[in-house]
């Protein structure tokens, strides 16, 4: 990477492979290098090969938005071992694919870091304060009822 440091960067694909894969994971850190580069030409011409990027597709489920058990199971063990609330489609599945790795001793003696991308407090306010009564009618639902099977048994539960 541009620091030198030796990281693995574990991505949980949650999209298939049409929208997942490491040709658009290529496209992505050249057009970050570039931006990176434009403002500092010091900063190295990266390579994925350089990244240590590993993309797992494992844990995706059947579709792009959908819960999984192995998800839901992950985000209730978080809950109840530390109080950290993920949501369960993005961080989920990532928490699913470390506790997997976690069990299967894949991870024994190496330093892991989670990265939850998403705070799913849940409330009456969009994330930057605004009342969701603000937007159109048609989005309510999103706010009001459960979107998914999996949603209700599983925050039920947390709270």
């Amino acid at each position: 990477g541009i620091l030198g440091l030796q990281t693995r960067v574990c991505s949980v694909a949650v999209t298939d492979t049409r929208f997942s894969s490491l040709r658009r994971a290529q496209k992505l850190l050249r057009e970050a290098t570039d931006l990176l580069r434009a403002a500092d030409a010091s900063i190295p011409q990266v390579q994925l090969e350089d990244c240590g990027l590993e993309l797992r597709h494992d844990f995706f489920g059947e579709e792009y938005g959908r819960y999984t058990q192995a998800g839901m199971t992950a985000v209730r063990q978080a809950a109840g071992a530390t109080g950290l609330q993920l949501e369960g489609c993005y961080t989920g599945k990532c928490a699913a694919a470390l506790l997997h790795d976690l069990g299967s001793g894949r991870l024994e003696g190496q330093r892991v870091l989670l990265w939850n991308t998403y705070d799913a407090q849940g409330s009456a306010t969009t994330g930057n304060g605004v009342d969701y009564h603000a937007l159109p009618h048609k989005f309510y639902r999103y706010f009001e009822s459960d979107v998914q099977a999996l949603e209700r048994e599983t925050f039920d539960e947390l709270r």
